[in-house]
């Protein structure tokens, strides 16, 4: 039992039209959304502004202290071959 389609007659969708209709009335409406959202993106907005000075505070703070140890002279390990084994770490000592 096979069913007849008819053939696709080549007519596209209207995709773009669609697309800023959507778009037309979102922007149609934008007054609304931040007249509901104005307190929501003022505090957002706010921890935002904190967080990312206590961010580049903490990176200046990590920068200098970077080029104040580049300054300071390291510490050369010694080499010793008995491999910080000492005397006192014999059972009797000598």
């Amino acid at each position: 039992m096979a069913i007849d389609l008819p053939a696709p007659s080549g007519a596209k969708l209207p995709l773009w039209h669609t697309i800023g209709l959507a778009y037309s009335s979102y922007f149609h409406n934008f007054p609304d959304v931040l007249r509901a959202s104005w307190l929501w993106l003022l505090v957002v907005a706010t921890m935002a502004g904190i967080a990312n000075w206590l961010q580049w505070t903490r990176i200046a703070g990590l920068s200098r202290d970077a080029r104040r140890d580049q300054r300071r002279p390291r510490m050369r390990y010694s080499g010793s071959r008995d491999c910080g084994s000492s005397k006192a770490d014999t059972p009797t000592g000598r």
